[in-house]
């Protein structure tokens, strides 16, 4: 989803419910990454992916080791999720859909506030490619954080192998 739409909110609720209930997980959130690596990318689209791939390898590597890994970034661009399928085991894409003008209102970090006319700015300037397979749709302009949190729990207590070594994306925002 877009910034603002709930992703961040979302992985930390979803980490203490892992935690609670013994879980070993990890959560990597986008601009934690960016700082990590000193921001030595910028926003050109080679750059962006590049970021997102260094991510998805993060979660591989986390994954591999057995942790319940939760990604919390915007995925834009539908070839990086491809990329992201193939290469991450139990890869799940969670799709939380918002507007872009709630996301505007909502603007936690600022993003829209600070950076319009600055750089450009996905599902502004950028196109952001709407999940063509998603495998969870929460709406979060409508839902509220506890209806969207519901549905993520039930989604992943109903897969195979529910809440043990899963990857969960919520890549699909800004």
């Amino acid at each position: 989803g877009l910034s603002g739409s709930g992703k961040t909110t979302l992985g930390w609720k979803l980490q203490s419910y892992l935690e609670d209930i013994s879980i070993p997980n990890y959560i990597i959130d986008g601009d934690d990454a960016r700082s990590f690596f000193e921001n030595d990318l910028g926003y050109t689209l080679k750059d962006r992916k590049t970021n997102l791939k260094r991510i998805l390898y993060g979660a591989h590597v986390l994954s591999k080791a057995g942790m319940f890994t939760i990604v919390c970034c915007i995925g834009p661009f539908e070839d990086v999720r491809k990329f992201a399928r193939e290469k991450l085991l139990d890869y799940k894409e969670v799709y939380l859909k918002c507007g872009i003008d709630e996301c505007i209102r909502r603007d936690p970090n600022g993003v829209y506030k600070k950076n319009v006319g600055k750089t450009d700015i996905i599902g502004l300037e950028i196109e952001f490619d709407a999940p063509k397979t998603p495998d969870l749709i929460l709406d979060t302009k409508i839902e509220s954080e506890k209806e969207s949190f519901e549905k993520l729990l039930e989604f992943f207590h109903g897969i195979d192998r529910p809440l043990v070594k899963k990857n969960v994306s919520m890549m699909n925002s800004s």
